[in-house]
């Protein structure tokens, strides 16, 4: 006999309960994703939106992310909906503008942008996360821009401090 209804009253939450069926359509498997970390210290540039050199590879569970370009391309058959997110660690020393982009295809798709001050900027972050809608072949990336020409300055190679990923949601 099928159980159709199961009252509060009639559990007793002290018994064990063996479960011999199969459950479909429960989570998702949040494949593809990647993570990369900036390897070594990337000098910081200003006046251009520059390609984040997130070249050291963590995660990859569909082989779609490139560390020479620093892209991901959504694998055959796997558009949907894809959280992301870029994360870095930055010195600099002047006051301006600073921004983190997420570039679909080669444009800026969604932007980030504060305002840094040149006290105290000793390894400070920046971060920022979102959902994005991708087809298969779509590619992302990660970049940030400066305004105006930098004295000095660098993002910072940190494995845990300079980061981005992302990973399919449905």
């Amino acid at each position: 006999m099928a159980i159709t209804k199961i009252q509060s009253e009639s559990l007793n939450l002290a018994d064990t309960y063996d479960f011999t069926g199969t459950v479909t359509g429960a989570g998702e498997s949040n494949v593809p994703a990647w993570t990369a970390r900036v390897g070594s210290n990337q000098t910081i540039v200003g006046d251009t939106a520059a390609v984040i050199n997130y070249d050291t590879e963590i995660l990859d569970t569909n082989s779609a992310y490139n560390t020479s370009t620093k892209r991901f391309t959504v694998p055959t058959g796997e558009g949907g909906t894809y959280y992301y997110f870029i994360q870095f660690r930055y010195t600099y020393d002047q006051d301006r503008e600073l921004s983190v982009m997420l570039y679909k295809n080669g444009s800026e798709e969604q932007k980030f942008q504060t305002k840094i001050h040149g006290v105290n900027n000793t390894g400070k972050s920046l971060r920022t996360s979102g959902l994005i809608q991708l087809s298969a072949a779509d590619y992302i990336e990660a970049r940030y821009q400066l305004g105006e020409n930098p004295v000095s300055g660098v993002i910072t190679a940190a494995e845990s401090l300079s980061i981005w990923g992302g990973f399919k949601v449905r």
